[in-house]
């Protein structure tokens, strides 16, 4: 980490990170599926598999039910007030998930982050069909999980278009899901993390819940 560079690009983890929980555990909550979503967290499933499968629960459900769910989830302490300081500072922002697209879209839009991806849920006639689409395949599966996002090509994609070099990019997770990225990025965070190679890939290490302390550990233009 060069602790002199000034970071041009901020991406976030959703669940975990910028939120104070999960999304699908909520959704698990509101629409009785939660000891199937407990069953299938605890199995051997790939996260692909995982994904796929905790979808289908969802099928038939409203999209009015779904956001009057969302609506209900907290953001982690100090979320809306970092991405304000990054946006004053003129840093670009960006969600990147392995949970679903339209929540994602929904918090950026809500803290005025630039961009979001997740994987996308398939809607039809307003109800969700409990089918998704995820990006492409991630080049490194088997260290990861077989994720259903790779969020280091999204990372690196995302660089890209904003023609920001990687070395000026900030990553921040709190999962396996998010260890690529963490590692492709300028400066990686490790946010309250909840497994011990995370912490290891990081080159910072915040373990209270409080998103207001990366703003310590970083410079912005």
């Amino acid at each position: 980490m060069d602790s002199q560079v000034m970071m041009k690009l901020v991406v976030f983890d959703m669940d975990g990170t910028l939120l104070d929980g999960r999304t699908i555990l909520f959704f698990a909550r509101a629409f009785g599926f939660e000891d199937e979503a407990r069953r299938i967290f605890s199995g051997r499933y790939s996260k692909k598999e995982r994904s796929r499968l905790l979808a289908g629960f969802l099928k038939g459900v409203s999209t009015a039910e779904l956001m009057d769910v969302v609506r209900g989830i907290p953001l982690m302490k100090g979320a809306r007030e970092t991405i304000s300081e990054l946006k004053k500072q003129g840093c670009k922002t960006a969600i990147v998930t392995d949970s679903y697209d339209i929540v994602a879209e929904h918090f950026r839009n809500e803290l005025g982050v630039d961009r979001a991806f997740g994987i996308k849920l398939i809607v039809k006639d307003s109800r969700v069909t409990g089918e998704i689409e995820m990006p492409a395949n991630c080049p490194t599966p088997d260290f990861c999980g077989d994720p259903s996002i790779c969020k280091s090509e999204i990372l690196k994609s995302l660089a890209e278009d904003f023609g920001i070099p990687l070395s000026e990019t900030v990553a921040i997770g709190d999962n396996l899901v998010d260890f690529c990225m963490i590692k492709a990025a300028g400066i990686g965070i490790a946010f309250d993390p909840k497994v011990k190679v995370i912490e290891e890939a990081a080159d910072v290490v915040i373990r209270e819940k409080d998103l207001r302390l990366v703003l310590r550990n970083i410079k912005v233009i």
